[in-house]
């Protein structure tokens, strides 16, 4: 803990100014001025993402992680991991492929092996070329399951092999050597997998790339293992393999829905016209006639004619999920079909871009947080959804064959029914003074793909739906910051006087007590690593003081090792946040305490 606070809390000054300058001065300084900034920004960030590697290595080899081990579906893990490097992938023009033969439940920790596969994905994405292929799956191998990363890059060297998975070991190649880093990723990701159970290794034939694979054991299956829900729309399923049924079933319990498999050799219409479910699942046999005589048979039917209907791996239906089954994508299908009453609250999003993977990006990014996104990649299909759906956001791209982003913005304004819908452009293309000026009449923001951060993206959106309220900020509220370290006094005092209040500060325990009982503050930054009196006895006597009971804390640390939240929170800490300080989570939660506070 001492380790980390020291490492990170210089850090937590350059990172923190540089973002003020890099913010408040840009018209004041010439272009190369500028850059200078920004390199030392980006450096600075860079090397918080060493330390942090550094520290997470040093954590496991004390022993000090601790595995908090569940039932764990690989497409689940996979496709998490998979949305986290999806903007990286775009940005290297690198395709991913996810390749899952098998979807057994795995015993594993779940952000433990998001970690492990994200490490591993996100090299194989560095070291591939431009237009290469990247390839993430998961298959049985006895009572383990396997999970692999295959690359398009220039391999690994017989003689780094052996070495590969130690500390600091990197390859020697040109394109190894373009991308920073210390090599630890591979060493965590190789102790975490055998904390876990599991062994890890690369095969990587001479000019053939490279495939990392690792076993994790398979969870132990009981009838409690998994949630189940089956207050849901019930769906049928329709499937004469019991093992891709069984995990189409499992799927679908999981995600809520109430599921039927209909027996190998049973009707399916008369099953339909008896449950009239709210979508039938076909996954087909080899014979793709069976497929079109049981589709053409319920669109005859007059009971059974609008019951939408999604196959795997044939034609001719609503919607079309090619196999083997993203899990991902297969349950958006469903959702858009059989919505779940439980989400029909959530704020809608439609995406109008021709590039799938944005859909499933922004998907990706948004649904996490509470949003309903929908995607269409032709225009006239998302204006039409617009004009029936009224969502709360729509984001459009520039260049689309048969209708430009231009054109569909321009339906959207025109039209009664969708004019007040914000907009927000996001999109490749360089646009130029002309066009963003057109833009801007029209649209909240103007976004270059790669370019934006997921916090960044659940701000905006988050304000352009209305589900994040501006800090209610000025008439002076007061905010007392008691740190040690002079920088992040000063730091946070620029900060938050930048956003309008007025601040406090002390430069210990004692100090804060005193400052807070006399001037009453709206809240209290504390750090926790103080001389003196540390901020955990700070905190609790400021709330066992009638005074200053109600007055919210919130830690302010660069302590960032396992157990310095859960003491925060018991010493009667409100809120917990790690240096260097992250921008929009200080806004967060200044909206959250100051708003209540006034409230």
């Amino acid at each position: 803990a001492n380790m980390s606070h020291e490492l990170r809390t210089p850090l937590n000054s350059i990172i923190g100014f540089s973002e003020l300058l890099v913010e408040q001065t840009s018209d004041r300084l010439i272009v190369r001025e500028q850059r200078y900034l920004e390199d030392v920004l980006t450096s600075g960030r860079h090397l918080l993402s060493l330390i942090n590697d550094i520290l997470d290595l040093s954590k496991i080899e004390a022993g000090h992680v601790t595995l908090e081990l569940d039932a764990v579906r690989p497409s689940i893990a996979i496709t998490e991991a998979r949305e986290l490097v999806d903007s990286q992938a775009m940005r290297r023009k690198v395709e991913i492929r996810s390749d899952i033969r098998c979807d057994i439940p795995a015993r594993a920790d779940q952000g433990k092996l998001r970690q492990v596969l994200l490490n591993l994905v996100s090299n194989a994405i560095k070291f591939s070329p431009e237009n290469g292929t990247v390839v993430v799956g998961a298959e049985e191998a006895g009572d383990m399951m396997r999970f692999f990363v295959c690359d398009s890059g220039p391999g690994v060297d017989e003689s780094l092999r052996q070495r590969l998975f130690q500390p600091f070991v990197q390859g020697e190649s040109p394109l190894v050597k373009s991308f920073q880093g210390t090599g630890l990723g591979l060493a965590i990701s190789k102790r975490l997998v055998e904390q876990h159970g599991g062994q890890i290794e690369v095969i990587s034939p001479p000019g053939e790339g490279a495939t990392f694979r690792f076993t994790i054991p398979k969870a132990e299956r009981s009838a409690g293992s998994l949630a189940r829900n089956s207050d849901g729309p019930l769906v049928l399923v329709v499937d004469d393999d019991r093992r891709s049924s069984g995990a189409i079933k499992d799927i679908l319990n999981d995600a809520g829905y109430n599921v039927t498999n209909v027996e190998p050799g049973s009707d399916p219409s008369e099953m339909v016209s008896r449950l009239m479910p709210a979508a039938l699942v076909v996954n087909p046999a080899t014979d793709e006639r069976d497929t079109l005589r049981i589709i053409d048979q319920l669109k005859r039917g007059n009971d059974t004619r609008e019951v939408a209907i999604v196959v795997t791996s044939a034609p001719r239906a609503a919607e079309f999920v090619p196999k083997p089954i993203e899990t991902k994508r297969f349950l958006q299908e469903i959702k858009d079909i059989a919505p779940i009453s439980a989400t029909s609250g959530a704020p809608l999003i439609l995406v109008i871009d021709d590039d799938p993977r944005v859909g499933s990006l922004l998907s990706g990014l948004l649904a996490p947080a509470g949003y309903e996104v929908q995607a269409f990649e032709r225009g006239r299909l998302g204006i039409e959804a617009a004009q029936i759906k009224t969502p709360a956001l729509v984001i459009v791209d520039l260049l689309m064959p048969e209708m430009s982003g231009f054109e569909v913005i321009d339906a959207l304004v025109s039209d009664e029914r969708t004019r007040n819908i914000p907009i927000f452009v996001l999109t490749a293309a360089d646009t130029s003074d002309g066009d963003r000026a057109r833009l801007k009449q029209h649209v909240r923001a103007i976004a270059q793909k790669g370019s934006i951060t997921r916090e960044d993206l659940l701000a905006a959106v988050g304000r352009a739906t209305g589900r994040i309220k501006p800090a209610a900020i000025p008439d002076g509220k007061t905010i007392l910051v008691i740190d040690d370290h002079d920088l992040n006094r000063e730091l946070a005092r620029s900060l938050l006087e930048h956003l309008g209040y007025r601040v406090l500060l002390a430069e210990d325990g004692d100090a804060g007590i005193a400052t807070a009982l006399k001037e009453q503050p709206a809240l209290v930054f504390m750090d926790l690593a103080m001389p003196k009196k540390d901020g955990f006895t700070a905190a609790r006597e400021l709330k066992n003081n009638g005074k200053t009971a109600r007055i919210p804390i919130v830690a302010l640390t660069a302590m960032a090792m396992r157990g310095d939240e859960e003491k925060a929170f018991a010493a009667g800490m409100d809120a917990y946040l790690t240096k260097p300080i992250d921008r929009k989570a200080l806004e967060s939660v200044l909206a959250r305490f100051v708003s209540l506070k006034t409230s």
